[in-house]
């Protein structure tokens, strides 16, 4: 539900200037009716979410134009032991786009992995009109933010035909409506698949504080790349799509910490054993009469 408003929240914005020209047009409500209307959603959002496919693997044989005007499928973008994230939207997208871009590179600047070494990073428009040479300057300005130097090679704008586009759409479980003026209504949010192409994670929502990235580029790695104690935290915690954060799994906390506990029980009962067999070899013998 929360993730549905701060659509609705970002949409509306968006929409602004025409709501503004409608104004004191519309029709008189009764007390009472405004509540009800309320829980409605604006036509321009009907159907428009993310239905998650998780488990799924994506469609790796579909084809698209990469941003250096190439021809690539999701199969050659796959790299061994690097997880993919993928934003779908479209480059000349008045709001949303850049949001949810602009705030995943914030996100990403605040981890020590780099764009296109430990992971590749891939935004496919939605929209059939637009070309590589749009994807290739979109790309570079991202490229220019995100300031890491070699990275341009792990990003990828691809464009492609609706067969391509709209395929990966709707295996995604991106659903979105081409509205009168042109644009797209649309969620917003990232999408984390595995190296061999099997979606791990939906991140919702435009702010991906770089902690959760962390996590969900360990979970989407299959433990290829981080620590073992990123595999310990990632055990620990769950994802939870209405903060777009990984929280505490504490029925998992109370069982490790109940591991550590008899863990620490067992340890502290051998050491006492020791320390008794050692003062056992150390006393004197005891004296027998004669």
């Amino acid at each position: 539900m929360k993730i549905r408003l701060a659509i609705l929240a970002l949409a509306a914005a968006s929409m602004l200037p025409a709501v503004a020209m409608g104004q004191g047009s519309g029709p008189v409500m009764a007390p009472g009716e405004s509540a009800a209307l309320s829980n409605e959603l604006p036509k321009e959002l009907e159907g428009v979410e993310f239905v998650e496919h998780l488990g799924e693997t994506v469609p790796l044989d579909l084809r698209f134009t990469d941003d250096d005007g190439t021809s690539v499928t999701l199969a050659d973008l796959l790299k061994p032991g690097r997880p993919l994230l993928i934003h779908l939207g479209y480059f000349k997208c008045p709001m949303m786009c850049s949001l949810v871009l602009n705030e995943a590179v914030r996100g990403l600047q605040g981890i020590e992995w780099t764009v296109g070494s430990q992971f590749e990073m891939v935004a496919v428009s939605i929209n059939p009109s637009e070309d590589a040479e749009l994807a290739h300057a979109k790309k570079a300005g991202y490229v220019a933010e995100y300031g890491r130097k070699g990275s341009e090679k792990g990003w990828h704008f691809l464009t492609g035909p609706v067969a391509s586009t709209h395929g990966l759409a709707e295996a995604v479980g991106f659903r979105f409506r081409l509205l009168d003026n042109g644009d797209y209504s649309h969620p917003g949010g990232l999408i984390v698949v595995s190296p061999k192409g099997v979606i791990t994670r939906y991140l919702h929502g435009v702010r991906f504080p770089s902690d959760t990235f962390r996590l969900a580029l360990v979970e989407g790695s299959e433990g290829t790349i981080g620590s073992s104690m990123d595999r310990v935290m990632l055990w620990c915690f769950q994802y939870d799509a209405s903060t777009n954060s990984y929280v505490p799994f504490v029925f998992r906390l109370v069982k490790l910490g109940g591991a550590l506990t008899v863990v620490a029980i067992v340890a502290a009962v051998g050491v006492a054993l020791l320390r008794e067999r050692r003062a056992r070899r150390l006393q004197p013998p005891t004296a027998v009469a004669c």
